[in-house]
């Protein structure tokens, strides 16, 4: 039997504003589980325990990672880059703004710094987009009619972190805002490790010793 339209309707903005929660209120959404916890039951204690260790197993992981690896790797660092460009496109909020809500001084160099963030995010979304296009061209129009694919949108969802299923058409207009910045910044960032990596590779000239004259 499936459940009322009206039910279904609620469950949906339930899940939409606990996305928002997570994002942008992470200290009322640790309130919450955490008076989740105290009436949770064995078998839920169980499932958070398990997910604590697998997230826990996961950060010490990143810890000992050696050498600098690219942001999207981290979904801690892609989460907090998504906020930022959501700030600015989907809420269309200020770089001042959007400094002053992460704790920072509104100065040119933190404003830029964000504005940074929000390009290697931009590049994360358009080189997802971009493996699910293949060939042909790449225009917006074409990009606005592939995102209504319910596998390209789990594939975006997968690289990017946005929650499709609970907000679709708000996850499409911001990407499709994203979209001119994307192919430029996927070009600086791939200059960057290309810059990185190979510095890395090519080994140091030995130090000539010069001998004093006797």
């Amino acid at each position: 039997m499936e459940a009322p339209a009206s039910q279904v309707s609620r469950v949906a903005e339930f899940r939409v504003l606990c996305c928002l929660c997570l994002d942008f209120n992470r200290p009322l959404f640790l309130e919450e589980i955490l008076k989740f916890v105290r009436s949770a039951s064995d078998k839920e204690l169980a499932q958070l325990r398990k997910s604590i260790a697998l997230r826990a197993k996961g950060l010490k992981s990143d810890r000992r990672m050696r050498g600098r690896p690219r942001g999207s790797r981290d979904r801690e660092w892609l989460m907090r880059a998504k906020i930022v460009a959501w700030r600015h496109h989907a809420m269309g909020w200020t770089w001042r703004q959007i400094a002053e809500a992460e704790g920072l001084a509104p100065t040119k160099e933190n404003c830029r710094t964000l504005e940074r963030r929000r390009d290697s995010y931009a590049a994360v979304v358009w080189e997802a987009l971009v493996m699910t296009l293949g060939g042909g061209d790449r225009l917006p129009e074409r990009i606005k009619q592939a995102l209504e694919s319910g596998r390209i949108q789990q594939w975006v969802w997968f690289q990017a972190g946005l929650p499709f299923r609970e907000a679709p058409q708000e996850c499409k207009d911001f990407l499709q805002a994203l979209v001119p910045v994307g192919p430029i910044a996927s070009a600086q960032e791939f200059a960057r490790q290309t810059k990185y990596l190979t510095g890395k590779r090519t080994p140091k000239a030995p130090e000539l010793s010069v001998k004093k004259p006797l």
